[in-house]
């Protein structure tokens, strides 16, 4: 048979297999190498047992002839001992037929070889052997035994067992037969001659007529005549004679005979047949190289709605995988494809790009769609497998991808991208009004459903997802209605830790949802699926529903983090390394990003996957602390790239994105890194984005010439704790990356302008926003010099209107004073401050800021407090920093203070002695040398170290202890101390002997005075 033919047949019956329509029948010839007669050599032995010869062919009527001349056990007993006499264990063909996932083998052999593979490998299949079985099966799948066994004294030889059969076997005849009319069959181990076939299609053209399903029927021959196959072919079977071109490369088993291997080979080849390459190889193309655009394009389209599709399959899709015998090679962290079809490579080689002439356009359109998906799946580069290159005339050579691609001008407003740019206003309008209907976009619902998870909107997500299930299985888009499915049962992961203040859904509603999301069988699911998808789509749906793919990435993420590591701290130390670890650990972060995000798959539930991005995060930022270390020549030649030179928008996307920001911000001060440098285009693009994130708090209007609160997106945040939570967290992340992050002072100036009007419209919100100051001060802290002092003003103009009065209104305060001494604070609500418990720091700096009559009315609140809870510390601070202080309150803090003075012992702790130590600042700068000083040379003391810093000049050498000085680190105490000869010579006798880094920080502090 030549191979076309061989194979349209096979597409049949792979066909059947895949939508699980395939019923077996397994004759005598399977279980021949098990050592089991075929039927003609069994009748032939049975009619040796007569008692006298005859001429008789007809096996039917030699067997019952056998019955009536020995009775039923002799009978029964010579079939079986001819039977099994030289039977062994069943042969890899009974295993092969399993393989090919029937929905049920009909057998009419009276051997237990199926039943043996079923029970060793655990297969879900019940035997039939009697009528009786039938009704009590315990699994969906059936091995029937047709004609009965000796276990049940209930075999099907003879003439009269054949006359007979449907009176005793009615429910078992009736099933069979019923199968004829929907089931593709498949006869395998059936010979031409078989009385049995042509018995049981005789009986089926007779009850369905002309309305059953054709039959196929495996030969192992090549040379079946065209009458034999025409007599069949009117029987309604097709003979699928052995095709010698099609089956050359399938390896023989050892096991088996020459008839037997010649099966085993059919049947291997419709295990593995490929359906997708053969419909592809029947379309005839213009030329060979439209083929393989055609094919390829095609090829990729099928996974149009997963536009990141994991490289493991990737590889084996036709025609990046040319043939069975071959396959394409990759690694999951690099961004190289392998391949051994040369047609292809060469023609991704030729192709130019978008000005290239030498093609179609449609064929360009088509080469675009195919670059782009595999870039998007993690493939820059496409080199030829260098097992088949030849070295000695063959260059290996790499095609980069990305320059034939050229990207759609048009700018995307999906959600996705809409929510990437954290453009939340929008996503917010948007997604209260899109509805899902059957004239919607499948992505563009995919991409609502998935942006409501992204926004916390769990429980919208799940009816959403719901929906376009619903959708999708009327449309029998089976694939997306399975991605639909895992996501409603991943969801229910997030309304478990849905948050009670969330009043929109009632407790009702939640656990409703929950309860649906519990019963959904994902495994079932999956088994529906496979009826209507091929091999490779099955095989990415698997991956998605067990997370293999996901938990790969996560494993090479956690393994390239290990060893990029190792490389810094080699850098550091003057090891050199040459590697790709860097750029590795960069591209499996963007394959997880992209595969979940873009394939709308919920990653929630894999803890891993945030844990591994955020130690990549800081391996990055570690990476970045080598710029500034000094790389030897030799390390110049052989380091790699784990000296990161700039951070582009991804990564710092994923700063944003960070989950515990703390963390985060402490890491990267401890790691002590300032102005860390983005690249110039990526700089651009995370301005845009930061500048969307605060513009949504408010609506531009050009016309009236100023903004306006935007309410929609406010009254959202107080509705949506979920979303709160996360916008709390980006802000916080954003804080971190303005700050310690390098921008241009127009960059810079242009964010804060949009952080103010931020700040003037977040009302209901502004609590929880201010609640996080201390980000906020962090990056004054770092870019207040590169602010106008006018746009810092503005912003203490609105707190000063939301009458905010914290730590960051301190700090901006103190800030715009320094910039702008003569800055009065004019707008300040007085009333609004704590006096009980305010932090002495921010006395001064509230007083100096203020006009004479607030700072009257000030000082008139403060001592009203101060009278009535007195505050050394407060009292302490004022004094130093030119605060006015009335009469009772000064001279009650020097009593008090001499007091304590009076009291301490040696065994005084830290915070005895603080207040103290801040009288004698006061006492050691100037302004204040007679402020009770000498009253206390009055005073018998027991603290040595008072006695000390009360007069250091006459103090006792002998008993200074140079561990007292750790407790003056400041240098109003150091300029004085540096001019006691005791003090330097102790100080030095001691570093002499012991080692002390506050010591020695102390001394040079001493020395530069």
């Amino acid at each position: 048979m030549d191979k076309r033919t061989f194979d349209n047949q096979v597409s049949i019956i792979n066909e059947a297999i895949k939508n699980n329509r395939l019923v077996v029948f397994a004759g005598a010839g399977i279980s021949k190498d098990s050592g089991i007669p075929l039927w003609n050599e069994l009748v032939t032995e049975v009619k040796g047992y007569l008692n006298e010869p005859t001429d008789e062919n007809d096996s039917l009527k030699i067997a019952q002839m056998l019955y009536n001349e020995k009775g039923e056990k002799e009978y029964n007993d010579i079939v079986k001992k001819t039977l099994f006499k030289n039977a062994k264990q069943y042969n890899p063909l009974h295993e092969l037929i399993l393989e090919l996932e029937p929905q049920h083998i009909i057998t009419t052999n009276y051997d237990n070889y199926f039943e043996n593979v079923v029970d060793n490998k655990g297969l879900p299949f019940s035997i039939v052997s009697k009528d009786v079985d039938l009704p009590y099966a315990e699994h969906n799948n059936l091995i029937i035994k047709y004609h009965g066994d000796f276990e049940n004294k209930n075999i099907v030889f003879k003439e009269t067992d054949y006359l007979e059969f449907s009176q005793n076997n009615t429910l078992k005849e009736t099933f069979v037969k019923s199968l004829f009319s929907n089931k593709i069959i498949l006869f395998i181990g059936y010979g031409v001659g078989d009385v049995n076939l042509k018995i049981l299609i005789r009986d089926i053209q007779h009850i369905l007529q002309k309305h059953h399903q054709r039959t196929y029927l495996l030969n192992h021959r090549n040379d079946t005549s065209k009458s034999e196959i025409d007599y069949f072919k009117n029987l309604g079977i097709n003979v699928i004679n052995y095709s010698d071109k099609a089956l050359k490369n399938i390896e023989e088993h050892k096991k088996l005979s020459a008839t037997g291997n010649k099966v085993y080979q059919q049947l291997s080849y419709i295990r593995d047949f490929d359906s997708f390459e053969h419909k592809r190889n029947k379309i005839d193309s213009v030329s060979q190289e439209s083929k393989l655009i055609d094919d390829l394009y095609t090829s990729l389209k099928r996974f149009d709605y997963y536009r990141i599709i994991p490289k493991h399959i990737l590889v084996r899709l036709y025609p990046i995988k040319s043939n069975k015998g071959e396959s394409a090679y990759y690694s999951f962290d690099t961004t190289d494809l392998t391949i051994d079809n040369y047609e292809l490579f060469d023609l991704l080689d030729k192709y130019k790009g978008k000005e290239d002439e030498s093609f179609k356009d449609d064929e360009k359109t088509k080469l675009n769609y195919i670059i782009s998906t595999l870039l998007h799946s993690g493939v820059q580069y496409v080199e030829k497998n260098p097992n088949q290159v030849n070295w000695k005339t063959e260059e290996t050579k790499r095609i980069a991808l990305y320059d034939k691609y050229y990207p759609n001008n048009n700018s995307c407003d999906c959600f996705q991208c809409s929510y990437d740019a954290l453009k939340y206003a929008e996503i917010i309008e948007r997604i209260e009004i899109y509805r899902i209907t059957e004239n919607s976009n499948f992505e563009e619902d995919m991409s609502y459903a998935y942006v409501l998870y992204q926004m916390g909107e769990f429980y919208k997500s799940y009816i959403a997802f719901e929906e376009i299930e619903l959708k999708a299985n009327k449309l029998k888009q089976m694939d997306l209605a399975f991605i639909c499915k895992f996501n409603l049962k991943r969801l229910k992961i997030n309304l478990n830790r849905f948050p009670n203040f969330d009043t929109r859904f009632t407790k009702h509603e939640l656990e409703a949802l929950k309860s649906k999301a519990d019963k959904i069988d994902l495994e079932k699911a999956i088994s529906n699926t496979k009826y209507y998808v091929d091999e490779s789509q099955l095989e990415f749906l698997k991956n998605v529903k067990d997370g293999v793919y996901i938990q790969w990435l996560c494993n090479y993420m956690d393994d390239i983090h290990g060893k990029v590591l190792k490389d810094i701290e080699s850098a550091k130390k003057g090891g050199s390394f040459q590697n790709s670890n860097y750029s590795n650990l960069y591209n499996i972060i963007g394959q997880l990003n992209r595969f979940l995000s873009r394939n709308f798959i919920l990653g929630n539930g894999f803890s891993n996957i945030a844990y591994n991005k955020e130690k990549s995060i800081k391996a990055f930022l570690l990476g970045y602390s080598l710029k500034d270390v000094d790389l030897t020549d030799f390390q110049k030649r052989f380091s790699g790239i784990s000296k990161l030179e700039k951070f582009n928008s991804f990564l710092i996307k994923e700063i944003i994105d960070f989950d515990k920001p703390a963390e985060l911000q402490i890491f990267i001060k401890q790691s002590g890194l300032r102005d860390i440098e983005i690249d110039v285009e990526s700089q651009k693009k995370i301005v845009v984005i930061i500048n969307n994130f605060f513009k949504c708090t408010y609506e531009i209007n050009s016309f009236w010439g100023k903004n306006f609160e935007n309410n929609h997106f406010i009254n959202y945040l107080k509705i949506n704790p979920n979303f709160r939570t996360k916008f709390e967290r980006q802000f916080q992340n954003i804080c971190t990356v303005i700050a310690y992050f390098k921008f241009d002072q127009n960059q810079l100036q242009e964010i804060y302008l949009n952080i103010n009007e931020f700040f003037k419209f977040t009302n209901i919100y502004s609590s929880n926003i201010f609640r996080d100051y201390n980000f906020w001060i962090e990056f004054y802290n770092e870019k207040n010099s590169l602010l106008t002092i006018e746009s810092i003003e503005a912003s203490l103009e609105i707190l000063n209107s939301k009458r905010v009065f914290n730590q960051l209104y301190i700090d901006i305060l103190y800030f715009t004073s320094k910039r702008n001494p003569k800055y009065i604070n004019k707008d300040i609500d007085l009333s609004v401050i704590d006096y009980k418990n305010t932090d002495p720091f921010h006395v001064p700096i509230i007083y100096h800021s203020l006009d004479k009559d607030k700072q009257a009315d000030f000082l008139k609140r403060l001592n009203i407090e101060l009278n009535k809870n007195f505050q050394m510390k407060v009292i302490n601070r004022m004094l130093l920093k030119k605060v006015p202080v009335e009469p009772k309150l000064r001279k009650k803090y020097i009593n008090t203070i001499h007091d304590t003075i009076k009291s301490v012992n040696n065994e005084a702790n830290r915070y005895q002695l603080e207040p103290v130590f801040d009288y004698f600042y006061l006492l050691y700068s100037s302004d204040f040398s007679d402020f009770g000083r000498k009253k206390l040379k009055e005073y018998t003391l027991e603290s040595d170290i008072l006695k000390f810093i009360i007069d250091p000049e006459n103090f006792n050498s002998d008993l200074f202890d140079v561990n007292w000085l750790k407790k003056f680190n400041d240098k109003v105490f150091f300029k004085r101390f540096s001019k006691i000869g005791y003090i330097t010579t102790k100080l030095e006798k001691c570093l002499i002997e012991s080692k002390d880094d506050v010591l020695v920080s102390i001394y040079f502090k001493m020395k530069n005075k």
